[in-house]
């Protein structure tokens, strides 16, 4: 394991770069355990290295949470949509990354492809605004509920085919 302790020592942003592939999920892991809970920013190359970084992370870093955010798999004006499992992956990391992270935290690992990062995104208050939190045993106001899933663009349907 290596020692990155005069790393975090100073308190400017840095980059760690050269790392031979494969290597660098146990770096990121090692990375993110020693970071006095700073979340750590990984920018794979592409979507595919992406979820090999994802997958080789569950193994060298099992308990830690990792963010993953792909690219769009379309064009912005492309006559497609984009793949409903990515938008959905997408909004899960900015729900994720909108609400920030609690000091008691462990580091969170977040992993975006560069495609992703040069991609705009809206604002974080839009996020912060679309969630719903339910608790086991909690009372739901159904018209209530109903309104907030259609303003935030769920639609009716019988059967669910898709996240």
């Amino acid at each position: 394991m290596a020692d990155f302790a005069d790393l975090f020592a100073r308190p400017a942003l840095w980059q760690v770069a050269g790392v031979p592939e494969g290597a660098d999920a146990l770096v990121l892991a090692d990375l993110a355990r020693q970071s006095g809970g700073r979340d750590i920013l990984h920018v794979a190359r592409d979507g595919n290295r992406l979820q090999r970084l994802v997958e080789a992370l569950r193994f060298f870093a099992p308990g830690r949470e990792v963010i993953a955010m792909p690219a769009w798999d379309c064009l912005p004006y492309d006559r497609l949509s984009p793949h409903a499992d990515i938008v959905s992956q997408r909004l899960d990391a900015l729900s994720q990354l909108s609400q920030g992270k609690k000091p008691a935290i462990p580091a969170r690992i977040i992993v975006v492809s560069v495609g992703a990062l040069l991609q705009r995104v809206p604002p974080r208050s839009v996020y912060a605004k679309a969630g719903y939190a339910l608790q086991p045993g909690d009372r739901v106001e159904l018209q209530e509920f109903t309104r907030f899933l259609g303003d935030n663009g769920y639609g009716r349907s019988d059967t669910v085919m898709e996240p």
